[in-house]
């Protein structure tokens, strides 16, 4: 599945070195290639510290839909409109297509076929799918301009999706570093405004 995907990013390139390619094309390429595919492509463009504005939201709530439905076994994924209407340039597209490549890269490294009872089978997709979801969550959170407000729920789906293609039980534990590293970061943020108020905040973006 992993390879399926970096040949769809590198047609996508491709292609929008001649137009803005949309997401939503892109998405019907991969097909029924499954879930853990179309969030990690969604996920990639989340990995860089700044937030991406309402985009932001249109991803979180995508992934708490695509959580949902596999945690329920859906078998054919769906997203928003305003999600799926997004157009890309052939510059972010290579971008992207640089990112999976180091992700699978770096990722194989590590995976093998471990729990694979973690990651597959009913049980697999209710694990992952509220995962998936939770982070979701956490990405649509309101916190607009923090830095790293993205990038830590967006590793946490990406460990959920790498363990799933991949079928290593033990990444899950990686995505729960992630999800507690984020947990406390936004504790402490919310921390910091009640304390200090917007000073707080801004000390925060001003570090970055």
């Amino acid at each position: 599945m992993v390879d399926a995907l970096l040949d769809v990013l590198g047609e996508t390139a491709e292609q929008a070195k001649e137009r803005p390619v949309s997401m939503g094309e892109v998405l019907d390429r991969l097909g029924d290639a499954g879930f853990s595919l179309i969030c990690l492509i969604v996920a990639l463009p989340f990995l860089q510290p700044f937030n991406l504005g309402p985009i932001t939201g249109a991803a979180g709530v995508t992934f708490m839909a695509l959580g949902w439905q596999l945690a329920r076994g859906h078998h054919a994924p769906w997203v928003p409109a305003r999600l799926r209407s997004v157009s890309l340039s052939g510059r972010m597209w290579g971008r992207l297509l640089g990112l999976g490549r180091f992700v699978v890269r770096t990722g194989r490294r590590f995976t093998r076929q471990r729990h694979v009872e973690w990651t597959s089978g009913p049980r697999g997709n209710r694990i992952c799918g509220g995962l998936i979801a939770l982070g979701g969550f956490l990405l649509v959170l309101p916190f607009p301009g923090l830095p790293f407000s993205n990038t830590l729920p967006a590793l946490m789906i990406l460990s959920v999706c790498v363990a799933e293609m991949e079928e290593d039980g033990l990444l899950l534990v990686a995505a729960l570093v992630f999800l507690a590293a984020s947990l406390v970061y936004f504790a402490f943020i919310l921390a910091a405004l009640f304390a200090g108020g917007g000073a707080a905040l801004d000390w925060v973006q001003d570090q970055v």
